[in-house]
């Protein structure tokens, strides 16, 4: 080789060398590590940043790359997109997270359908996209952006995110933050898995919003053990959350309010991990709802089975139903063939005309009765059919904090037969009514079992182990008249016939002197059982005004 021609190919190497570090300054985002989307080769930007993710990991976006994406954009494994330009930036095919892969827009406060955060992704028009952005792998992370699905404009679209993976590989521990999805046709959030892979396993959601979706703000199938906090399932066409057969979610200080039908759905397969159960949800706020707070079937028909069991439910406020709602047809909870459920520390309110039919309410109309435990809570409004209906028999119950009791309001229980009957209730009169069930039954007080203190039969006999009157001033009252216990007759010649049809073989009578005109002793002649006994004197001159008392033994 000749040194010209050496000294040509370095000129050359140089140049070369040059053009592409020109372009890789060109590239170079504003983001420290990140190569600028809009300096890559495409025809609009869903292009260039896939052509951008094929020289880097770490890939930033603004509005001079263009708003309108409709290349499918595929953010690689260990991937970064970030979206540092505020704008509107419309998709028409799906955005997809690979494993540890990341979408992230400007910090900045949530969204509400009104007034929305820097960056929002919305599904282009007749798009139909089946998710607007698919979390496909595990560990993949979105943050900081609104997710539009422009329901009204695509009537085939469905979800809002899904996170699923592909071939039973992992989406699992996918984390979720500052993010609102509005206007989904189907589900906000959908973490699906198949049979008992648990694909989408352990999300993490904190302040993951979902507003207006078309069947639920956020629904699982088959995926157990999310961690849901401070986050808000709002104004849904049916639910806020759904829950299908997925054990072990944790809800934490959210809000479930406005949907149409409930603000927490739960159900579940037998088949697919038990059914699920073991949610835990504690210090969430639920109001507004169009039919109740919280459902939960707890009973698989096809396998026969109890699902959905073991949930925990403490702390949280009930605010009543929604303005539209008919008063005093639908429950705050409705825990329905229920197993192993505890209910604490709740308060439940409502609007008048509005009203609850019962604050929690168990029944079991498919599947023998179970034990549920009922603990401590409050009312700042009774519900219209009363605050705790056990129709199973079968709810333990812890102390209740004091609550007011509106008049007509009874405490019941159900009979061998299933019947309710009423124990006890405070009448329109603000007399309170001890009511035997069914009348006819005797009514015990037993400090322990075995030992009555107290006995009282409906329309008979009134007993008392003891009867003790502890202060000065006070005493037993009987009353007087036709065939009463007591009262007062006059001698004449010293007899007088007493009618009187409390007057058994066994009776008891006392004659005390009232007066004395003529007085001798005085004595029991006859009696006839049912009709009337008979008092001398010894005295036939006797005038005297005699008080009786009629005791029967014991």
């Amino acid at each position: 080789m000749s040194f010209r021609t050496a000294k040509l190919l370095c000129m050359t190497s140089a140049s070369i060398a040059l053009a592409l570090t020109a372009h890789a300054l060109a590239a170079q985002s504003r983001t420290p590590g990140f190569l600028q989307a809009a300096s890559f080769p495409g025809t609009e930007c869903g292009a260039k940043i896939n052509h951008a993710f094929a020289a880097t990991k770490s890939v930033a976006v603004d509005k001079t790359c263009g708003l309108l994406w409709t290349t499918p954009v595929t953010i690689p494994v260990g991937g970064s997109l970030q979206i540092t330009g505020a704008g509107k930036y419309i998709v028409g095919s799906p955005i997809t997270l690979q494993q540890s892969a990341s979408l992230q827009g400007p910090a900045g406060g949530m969204g509400d359908g009104f007034n929305n955060p820097a960056v929002t992704i919305r599904a282009a028009d007749k798009s139909n996209l089946a998710a607007v952005l698919v979390m496909a792998g595990s560990q993949a992370s979105v943050r900081d952006v609104l997710i539009d699905a422009n329901k009204l404009r695509n009537p085939g679209a469905l979800d809002g995110i899904r996170v699923s993976a592909v071939a039973h590989a992992s989406a699992q521990r996918v984390e979720i933050s500052h993010v609102t999805v509005s206007n989904a046709r189907r589900y906000g959030y959908f973490f699906l898995s198949t049979g008992n892979h648990n694909e989408a396993a352990a999300p993490k959601l904190e302040q993951a919003h979902s507003l207006n979706a078309g069947i639920a703000g956020l629904a699982c199938v088959g995926t157990t053990d999310g961690f849901v906090h401070s986050s808000e399932y709002e104004n849904g066409d049916q639910d806020g959350v759904s829950l299908n057969s997925c054990g072990g979610w944790r809800f934490m200080q959210d809000d479930f309010g406005g949907n149409a039908r409930y603000g927490l759905n739960g159900e579940g397969d037998y088949a697919q991990w038990g059914g699920g159960g073991g949610i835990i949800a504690i210090g969430n706020q639920f109001g507004n709802n169009g039919r109740g707070d919280i459902f939960i079937h707890g009973w698989d028909a096809v396998h026969s089975q109890h699902v959905m069991t073991l949930n925990l439910f403490l702390g949280n406020f009930h605010n009543g139903l929604s303005l539209a709602a008919a008063d005093n047809l639908y429950d705050g909870i409705d825990c329905e063939d229920c197993v192993a459920n505890q209910f604490g520390s709740w308060t439940f309110n409502q609007p008048p005309d509005h009203r609850y039919r019962y604050g929690i309410n168990l029944t079991n109309p498919h599947a023998p009765p179970q034990s549920n435990l009922i603990g401590t809570g409050a009312f700042g409004e009774m519900p219209a059919g009363g605050g705790v209906r056990d129709a199973t028999g079968k709810a333990s119950f812890d102390a209740y904090v004091p609550f007011l009791m509106p008049n007509n309001i009874p405490l019941q229980w159900r009979d061998a037969s299933g019947k309710p009957q009423t124990v006890l209730n405070l009448g329109v009169n603000g007399s309170v009514y001890l009511t035997g069930s069914p009348n006819s039954s005797t009514i015990l007080f037993q400090p322990r079992s075995g030992a009555t203190i107290f006995q009282m039969t409906p329309g008979g006999s009134t007993s008392f182990a003891d009867l003790a009157v502890g202060l000065p001033g006070h005493g037993l009252k009987v009353a007087e008249g036709t065939d009463a216990k007591q009262g007062i007759a006059k001698l004449r010649n010293g007899i007088v016939v007493v009618a009187d049809r409390a007057v058994t073989t066994n009776s008891r009578i006392s004659l005390t002197l009232q007066d004395c005109a003529s007085c001798g002793t005085l004595y029991l002649s006859t009696r006839v059982i049912g009709e009337s006994f008979t008092v001398k004197s010894t005295n036939s001159a006797d005038a005297s005004t005699v008080f009786y008392e009629i005791f029967e033994p014991y």
